[in-house]
């Protein structure tokens, strides 16, 4: 959700959006939701 974004309904995981209203501005896919996941572990390391 970016800054200053005003949400007025559910935003699905891995979605981002922005604007007011928000809109769904991109979808992350597989591929980047396990980098992300990937990095998260790490870092609890």
């Amino acid at each position: 959700v970016a800054a200053g974004a005003v949400v007025i309904e559910d935003v699905p995981a891995y979605t981002v959006v922005a604007g007011v209203p928000a809109r769904v501005l991109k979808k992350i896919d597989e591929r980047t939701r396990s980098k992300i996941e990937i990095k998260q572990e790490l870092r609890q390391l």
